[in-house]
């Protein structure tokens, strides 16, 4: 087993999905916690709000994101099927990104809410010398970008930013919704839009209570 993990690991050098997704495998299938298995993967920790959010299977979640492969899919353990064999088709554009800058780990890319949000599809990712380093500082970068300078400290922590881009749609609609003058009844907010929109601020607090931050 030591030397299929250690052909796996050189294999996973590239960073590429489907090596990282046989590693991540493998070493779920060795009984060994996702916390190490993504230490193993990336040769850095990760913070605990990855594996908050990872349980409860971002991909199925309805936060105003597309989820990158990497590295939610190596999180998931055997019970929920484990890492899947093939990436979807968000890889190119994180392979992309990669190669821009390789210390770049795209995390997630926002989608545009609404007329004032201006991060649609804004990556936003960990740096792994900032990881290596103890900090979960994110930084942001856009599809289309084409030096490694152009990604810029967005916050904190994962979940700081997406708590700032989700209250940001919200104050948004709350604005919206007390506007009424002159509106027909196709253009008022309602009720039901603002109380999902709140629904999501509250769902990433809670993520931001049970990770500690």
């Amino acid at each position: 087993m030591t030397d299929k993990l250690e052909q796996l690991r050189i294999d996973a050098s590239s960073r590429e999905y489907d090596p990282m997704a046989r590693l991540a495998r493998a070493l779920h299938e060795a009984a060994v916690p996702p916390e190490q298995v993504l230490r193993e993967c990336y040769g850095v920790g990760f913070p605990r709000e990855v594996f908050v959010i990872a349980a409860t299977d971002p991909y199925t979640s309805d936060l105003l994101a597309n989820w990158a492969n990497q590295p939610w899919q190596l999180a998931v353990p055997l019970d929920r099927g484990g890492p899947a064999p093939r990436a979807d088709t968000y890889e190119p554009k994180e392979g992309r990104l990669r190669a821009l800058d390789p210390d770049l780990l795209p995390l997630v890319f926002l989608i545009r809410p609404g007329i004032d949000i201006e991060d649609d599809g804004l990556a936003l990712c960990y740096r792994l010398t900032e990881l290596a380093a103890g900090r979960s500082t994110i930084f942001g970068v856009r599809e289309e970008a084409t030096r490694p300078s152009e990604a810029t400290r967005r916050g904190d922590s994962l979940l700081a930013v997406l708590h700032k881009h989700h209250a940001n749609y919200l104050h948004e609609l709350e604005e919206e919704s007390e506007d009424t003058e002159d509106k027909g009844e196709y253009d008022l907010v309602a009720p039901e839009e603002l109380a999902e929109a709140r629904a999501l601020v509250d769902q990433i607090e809670a993520f931001q209570h049970e990770a500690g931050t």
